[in-house]
């Protein structure tokens, strides 16, 4: 178990890729990230997500998100999109074209991995 918190650039992903609405479903969203020191007792500082996002052009909170379904919600989406998952090969090296990865695994499958872009403004 554990959270991954997504930032704003990644909640503006989760929108474009049309994801935000499920991920927002069953996850948390938060307006603020404070840091406290390693044994919790002093705020070292609050981060106001809001005002950072009006700055840079980007959503106004972060979401944090239970590890597990957060993966299991983007494999679900990944092969509802078509997308084949190959898990527990070993990646030996990657190559690079314009449209895609080759990935050599240790069993010399040549897998190929095709992303489309995400741009945020």
């Amino acid at each position: 178990r554990g959270i991954i918190n997504l930032n704003a650039p990644g909640v503006q992903l989760l929108r474009q890729a049309g994801l935000l609405d499920a991920i927002l479903a069953e996850h948390h969203v938060a307006k603020k990230a404070t840091f406290w020191d390693a044994r919790m007792r002093r705020e070292i500082l609050t981060y106001d997500m809001g005002a950072e996002g009006r700055r840079y052009g980007l959503p106004d909170h972060m979401i944090t998100c239970e590890r597990r379904r957060l993966l299991q919600q983007f494999r679900g989406a990944a092969t509802a999109a078509g997308a084949r998952l190959h898990l527990g090969a070993k990646v030996t090296g990657v190559s690079q074209s314009v449209s895609a990865y080759g990935i050599p695994t240790k069993n010399g499958a040549g897998d190929l991995l095709r992303a489309h872009g995400y741009r945020h403004r």
